[in-house]
């Protein structure tokens, strides 16, 4: 199936879930960053066992990852809201900052909500992608987390960005 740019833009910015494995296959396939790692060794988990550390060491043992499904990637750690509001351009625009020697070594660390903004951290980093990664850091914490829409409230507890819609909600729910 030759799936387009459109179609994965759409498929980031309006899906609940990250879970279809043919719009995976081809976001990976176009971002093979994406594909998920062990963030010691650096291996795809496409390219390791979990049985010894000399495959790069996917830990477990093989019955517990089967070969990977691609009903996921490393977009599915982005909040919903983030990614609905600009999941697709962060991604091209981390892209355009690999430097051909910065990608062979480049994957992602980890990706999460700290502090009411979204972090994203990478084995390696240049001074373009440095500034893509501060950009949408600065970005966050102005849309909704959990929608995608202007934030306009910010959690107090769990530090979150909330747009009045999901703050009334939240308040519905704490009553």
């Amino acid at each position: 199936m030759n799936i387009t740019d459109n179609e994965l833009k759409n498929y980031i910015n309006t899906s609940n879930e990250l879970d279809n494995p043919i719009y995976n296959r081809a976001l990976a396939e176009k971002f093979d960053w994406l594909i998920p790692r062990n963030v010691w060794s650096g291996k795809k988990i496409t390219d390791c066992t979990g049985t010894d550390g000399e495959d790069g060491f996917w830990p477990g043992a093989p019955e517990e990852h089967p070969d990977y499904d691609y009903s996921y990637t490393e977009l599915n750690n982005i909040p919903d809201g983030w990614r609905k509001a600009f999941g697709w351009t962060l991604v091209c625009d981390i892209d355009a900052a690999l430097t051909p020697q910065l990608r062979e070594r480049f994957y992602i660390t980890d990706i999460k909500e700290k502090w009411g903004v979204l972090r994203i951290s990478t084995s390696y980093v240049n001074g373009a992608l440095s500034d893509v990664l501060h950009q949408y850091e600065e970005a966050s914490q102005y849309v909704c987390i959990a929608c995608g829409q202007r934030a306009t409230h910010m959690t107090t507890d769990w530090i979150s960005p909330l747009c009045d819609d999901c703050w009334k909600k939240l308040k519905e729910r704490q009553n």
